[in-house]
């Protein structure tokens, strides 16, 4: 079976997932790959509005920690919050960095002050959002003082994976 329109030069080999479009030439690429009478059609065109919606709004110390966790949820961050006892703690996680599926990337802050959970938050937030820019060629990992850095055996797997994938 013959592929229709051979002549075209595709950008990529393989299609993007609708949840990995992070740039104008994603939603093209992915738009091109799909017939226009799909379905899917209308979510990958919801996805890239709420994608750059997310992209205006910035994070901001006034934010509530709901705010704060939906601005992370819409980032392509997992958020889990926790109350123990009198321990307020809060992990924001993903499984995909930068487009690459790599293993469970977390970072995670606690606080026993009830005063300062919303800056725990806060605080927790803007270091993942600056390792997201940071790390762009690399995967961090959070020390257990609470220090980003590399992660050298991850970095090495991920590098190999985007090369595969043709990032």
């Amino acid at each position: 079976m013959k592929r229709k329109n051979r002549d075209i030069k595709w950008r990529r080999t393989r299609p993007i997932h609708p949840t990995y479009i992070t740039t104008q030439e994603d939603y093209e690429t992915l738009i091109t790959h799909m017939s226009k009478e799909s379905p899917q059609r209308t979510l990958v065109r919801e996805k890239f509005a709420q994608f750059m919606e997310a992209k205006k709004k910035n994070l901001n110390p006034s934010m509530g920690i709901m705010e704060i966790r939906g601005l992370m949820n819409e980032r392509g961050w997992i958020s889990e919050d926790k109350m123990i006892h009198d321990d307020y703690k809060i992990v924001f996680r993903r499984e995909d960095w930068h487009g690459i599926q790599v293993p469970n990337i977390r970072f995670s802050a606690c606080t026993s002050d009830r005063k300062e959970m919303h800056s725990t938050a806060y605080e927790l937030a803007k270091t993942c959002l600056n390792s997201w820019g940071e790390f762009a060629d690399s995967v961090p990992y959070q020390k257990e003082d609470g220090t980003i850095e590399e992660s050298l055996p991850l970095t090495k797997w991920y590098t190999l994976k985007k090369k595969q994938s043709g990032f």
